[in-house]
């Protein structure tokens, strides 16, 4: 029972962090390619671990609270790609 326990400590931390972490990252300073691709990587695997959790548990049977702070990682998740998309397709036309 332990082991479950932890294993959904570990899916809500997942769900309720990654997105906000995902958009912390968007604000990492990169001058260099290599940090570029390394904040877009970072970016896009924070951003689908945090959507995807967050979308098993907004479907989930579980109490309202949950759902709306999976909610709200959801909505960082999908922030965060926004801006890095949007300053790819910036850079990408210059």
């Amino acid at each position: 029972m332990e082991s479950l326990a932890l294993l959904v400590a570990i899916i809500l931390a997942i769900s309720y962090f990654a997105g906000p972490l995902a958009m912390l990252a968007t604000k990492l300073p990169s001058n260099k390619p290599i940090w570029i691709i390394g904040r877009r990587i970072l970016v896009l695997v924070l951003s689908l671990a945090g959507i995807e959790f967050s979308l098993q548990l907004m479907f989930a049977k579980i109490p309202l609270i949950p759902k709306l702070f999976s909610l709200i990682g959801f909505g960082f998740a999908v922030a965060a790609l926004r801006v890095e998309w949007r300053r790819f397709k910036q850079n990408s036309t210059d």
